[in-house]
């Protein structure tokens, strides 16, 4: 049996309610929701998590990329497909275009394909 997580629109760095008293607070449980998640991950290991789309709330910036790839190097047993949304979509000075992540695969059209996971699933960005 392949265990599995999927996830979209997390909304990393989303500052709900911008101004209020409790904005701050708001946008750090988003990312202590996440970081749950991943721990979730490594005390209950699944063979593969999809995050389809929309993973940070607008064009990531390098040090937010470096946090969570350190995360995603906590659960090396994990296969990660990463996919941009509509918020965090990949334009031309992306730091999603250089970036090296440890263990995900970044699925976007110019690098879309059929990927095989033990012998059992397939998978397509188109």
């Amino acid at each position: 049996m392949i265990r599995f997580i999927h996830l979209s629109d997390v909304h990393l760095g989303a500052v709900p309610d911008r101004g209020c008293p409790w904005s701050h607070e708001r946008e750090e449980e988003i990312w202590e929701t996440f970081r749950r998640v991943i721990v979730g991950i490594r005390k209950n290991p699944v063979d593969l998590l999809f995050i389809a789309g929309d993973l940070f709330h607008r064009q990531p910036l390098l040090g937010q990329l470096r946090q969570v790839n350190e995360w995603f190097a906590a659960i090396p047993e994990t296969r990660i497909f990463l996919m941009a949304g509509d918020h965090d979509y990949i334009k031309e000075d992306s730091f999603y275009r250089k970036f090296r992540w440890a263990t995900s695969h970044f699925l976007t059209r110019k690098n879309s394909a059929v990927w095989r996971f033990r012998k059992k699933i397939y998978l397509s960005t188109a």
